[in-house]
């Protein structure tokens, strides 16, 4: 009885702000894991009932890992955990982005920094080969680039057009950044695909 009582509570509580509703969250086929990861519920990942059952780098239809959906959401501490805890940091989910590259368009620096400060490459390329910092440069956020070429982020790095991510400030017109990556030392010389 109190199985089912505890089942019902989880179905009706709320979800946290950014996060999913729990109904959402089973059509996707996530398990309990990618739940409380989503939730950022660090004390339930603690209690270390999920180790026998499932992975901490289990997937869910969108290849999702808990990684991915604590670093989208911002929980900061279940990153930490999940990192201490040995998973894998540089996963590529179905639109091969790395949970690097969530935090950073979501704009969560804190969690950009745990993963960062626990080896995670910052030089991962999604599908269309732009690194996190291409993305941090495109939104722009002087502070994600900053720690980025903290933790050695290639600032050359090309995507599939050969643009840096100063060709991708410089698209977007974002005048401050293209002066924030050229102060940084980018090569204002860079050639995309088409010279």
């Amino acid at each position: 009885m109190q199985r089912i009582l505890r089942l019902v509570r989880r179905v009706l509580e709320p979800s946290a702000p950014g996060t999913a509703g729990a109904s959402e969250l089973r059509r996707k086929g996530w398990s309990e894991l990618h739940r409380a990861a989503a939730r950022g519920d660090l004390a339930r990942l603690q209690q270390r009932w999920w180790w026998k059952k499932l992975r901490i780098d289990g997937r869910n239809a969108d290849k999702q890992t808990p990684l991915h959906l604590a670093c989208a959401n911002g929980h900061a501490d279940v990153v930490q955990f999940l990192a201490e805890n040995k998973c894998q940091l540089n996963p590529s989910d179905n639109f091969k982005k790395s949970p690097l590259v969530n935090a950073v368009e979501h704009q969560h620096k804190d969690c950009v920094a745990v993963l960062l400060e626990h080896g995670a490459n910052p030089d991962f390329k999604s599908a269309d080969s732009n690194t996190a910092l291409h993305v941090a440069a495109s939104i722009p956020s002087k502070s994600l680039v900053e720690l980025l070429l903290e933790h050695k982020a290639n600032i050359e790095a090309q995507n599939e057009v050969g643009y840096t991510p100063l060709t991708v400030a410089v698209t977007k017109h974002c005048e401050e950044m293209v002066e924030f990556l050229l102060q940084k030392g980018a090569d204002v010389h860079a050639e995309d695909i088409h010279g």
